[in-house]
């Protein structure tokens, strides 16, 4: 079994639907075949980016526990998708991060 590494996500920005989110909260990874792999996201808190003068802040925010299922899977995908950054946490370089 490989060793799990949590990496942080502040102010971590994500597109959802025609909007971006941003969020903070963790992600879980190991290491294989060089790369990181991310397979958990943990969101502890989260702010749709303003969308013009007729945003809603009272109704923008609002968000089903399916939802979020859907948000931390498209931040899965955003961070699997960054290969730099997989290769990066993968590297001696990261050792410590």
């Amino acid at each position: 079994m490989s060793e799990e590494y949590t990496y942080p996500l502040n102010a971590f920005d994500v597109p959802y639907g025609d909007r971006v989110c941003t969020i903070r909260g963790y992600a879980k990874y190991e290491i294989n075949s060089g790369l990181a792999e991310f397979f958990k996201v943990s969101i502890k808190d989260w702010k749709f980016k303003k969308q013009g003068k007729k945003s809603n802040p009272e109704t923008d925010d609002r968000m089903t526990e399916q939802d979020i299922q859907s948000l931390q899977d498209a931040v899965l995908a955003e961070l699997n998708e960054n290969y730099e950054l997989c290769e990066y946490l993968a590297s001696d370089d990261a050792n410590g991060f």
